[in-house]
């Protein structure tokens, strides 16, 4: 496979940053947020990597022990543990966690991110929902270069932090993800729920992931399969299936598509499967993550604008129909003659609806998929009203 590192830079954009470069995540109050409402921490990841994060604490929380929060040093902390803030998560039992995974470009206070978690942190009357945001290797000022397997294993780290070191159980957690940080979740996602406690592999395991094991493995599938981990919710806005197939149609303007020219040639399309090293194939992933969370209580789901200037809204529409078909079709594909009707049905009707809408898939184990088509908006319009946020 050919791979070229500064192809991979531009897919990132890792060092692209807003013309306010000069603001210092360092002090989280330069973005509006009240003196230690954040704390600047870091988490350790695969390969002697060090993730920079962000711990946001509800304001409700924060109005309870302002003066206490205030009077902690500001700044990067080297053991979080030690403050309040995050003494207040891991004792609260009804505490509960998002933990966020941006898109590409930037930093963990890039442009509108920090209006996200204040849409997550701002109404007064919660005192229970806090953030974790971070950066992946490469961005902002966490060490280490991008690549698809890093990146995964900086998510897997953020979450083991979660589990381990905040101890909040995965019933309270829901993983956040927008445009690039919808295919890491779907990586993360899917890690957690096959084998959470195994070295991160991008690998895909048809059998393993379904179930299907012989006599002698049967013994050692049982343990692994009580190991396996489903979230309180799994949220993605602005996702997309594949990253080959999202270029020939991801714009970096409404109206501006760069590869659009190429589009009609399929020898093109074989040429940037091949150049591009990172796949990011989210619709693999999420089908072995649906199938692997049978029997458990799993919210999935999309949400995406009509308006969204940079990855069409079809990618979810199309991530959704293959999300639904992984019970029993093949991957992109809808097979009646293997499916009940009502499940082709579901796809039917999302492919041919062209406006706003709404639709779900519910398994029989209780397993929930659901994508929601906005107008306007895209994240912070959509935000509030995602019923993976509301399970949390």
């Amino acid at each position: 496979m050919f791979h070229s590192p500064n192809i991979e830079s531009a897919l990132y954009a890792h060092k692209v940053r807003t013309p306010l470069w000069w603001h210092n995540i360092y002090e989280p109050e330069v973005f509006g947020f009240a003196k230690n409402q954040i704390t600047p921490f870091t988490i350790g990841s695969t390969d002697g990597v060090t993730l920079f994060a962000w711990h946001v604490l509800p304001l409700g929380l924060y109005e309870q022990h302002e003066t206490a929060v205030q009077e902690q040093p500001s700044g990067v902390v080297e053991d979080i543990t030690k403050t309040i803030g995050f003494q207040l998560l891991k004792s609260d039992p009804q505490s509960r966690l998002i933990i966020n995974f941006h898109g590409n470009a930037g930093h963990v206070a890039q442009g509108w991110r920090t209006d996200t978690y204040r849409v997550l942190t701002a109404d007064p009357s919660n005192s229970s929902t806090h953030v974790l945001a971070f950066d992946y290797r490469g961005f902002g000022v966490s060490s280490g270069s991008p690549t698809e397997q890093g990146l995964v294993a900086d998510g897997v780290a953020a979450v083991r932090w979660a589990l381990h070191v905040a101890e909040i159980p995965p019933e309270r957690i829901v993983l956040l993800g927008h445009s690039l940080g919808t295919a890491v979740v779907a990586g993360v996602a899917h890690h957690f729920a096959v084998r959470p406690n195994a070295p991160v592999s991008l690998e895909l395991d048809e059998k393993k992931d379904n179930g299907e094991v012989n006599e002698d493995e049967e013994v050692g599938e049982e343990r692994r399969n009580k190991e396996k981990i489903a979230f309180a919710g799994v949220v993605l806005i602005a996702s997309f299936t594949y990253l080959p197939a999202l270029l020939l149609t991801y714009r970096i303007a409404p109206l501006l598509s760069i590869l659009a020219p190429v589009r009609p040639f399929r020898f093109m399309h074989k040429l940037i499967e091949k150049i591009v090293a990172d796949k990011w194939n989210s619709a693999r992933r999420l089908q072995h993550y649906q199938r692997a969370v049978k029997g458990a209580q799993s919210s999935l789901s999309l949400i995406h604008a009509l308006d969204d200037g940079n990855i069409p809204w079809a990618q979810s529409l199309n991530l959704f129909c293959d999300i639904v078909n992984a019970e029993t079709a093949e991957y992109g594909e809808c097979k009646a003659t293997h499916e009940p009707k009502k499940r082709c049905e579901q796809v039917a009707e999302a492919r041919e609806h062209k406006g706003s809408a709404s639709y779900q898939w519910t398994e029989l184990d209780g397993r929930n998929v659901r994508l929601d088509v906005v107008n306007y908006g895209g994240m912070l319009a959509s935000l509030t009203g995602s019923e993976g946020m509301q399970h949390c």
